[in-house]
């Protein structure tokens, strides 16, 4: 069983290694935390995605920082960091910090905020398929 590691990103301004009330964070998890970090980093600036974690990065960055990357655990298994990670991110909540993560946590989009179905419902309103687009699914789906 492969370990993986449940880190924050934190803004080094502020100058501490562990979240307190008002902070901005985000918890994730990673087998190799710097190659996540370089994703995350590279996504906001290169990317143009629209999530509170990628805004938060390029604010980060338009003020010539860049996110800390404090290792909070290391653990055997995916299963596990992710029951850790979700955890985190509810507690964290709890303590007021102003979390990035855009759902509870685990992976991806179990739980969306609020804000980000909103952008997402936005983002596909117009999305037209045609019926060449769907001819064309249609026998890809079919092999």
């Amino acid at each position: 069983m492969a370990s993986c590691s449940v880190y924050y990103l934190l803004d080094p301004r502020v100058g501490r290694p562990n979240p307190q009330a008002g902070d901005a964070v985000y918890v994730g998890v990673a087998n190799d935390p710097t190659v996540r970090w370089r994703a995350h980093c590279y996504d906001a600036l290169n990317r143009r995605a629209i999530t509170p974690k990628a805004n938060w990065i390029r604010s980060l960055y338009a003020g010539a920082a860049s996110p800390l990357l404090p290792i909070r655990c290391v653990v055997e298994g995916k299963a596990e960091a992710k029951r850790i990670e979700m955890a985190l991110i509810a507690r964290l909540r709890e303590n007021g910090c102003r979390i990035k993560n855009a759902t509870a946590g685990g992976d991806g989009m179990d739980a969306p905020t609020p804000e980000l179905r909103a952008k997402l419902s936005a983002a596909h309103l117009w999305h037209i398929v045609t019926e060449a687009t769907r001819a064309k699914i249609g026998a890809a789906n079919r092999g």
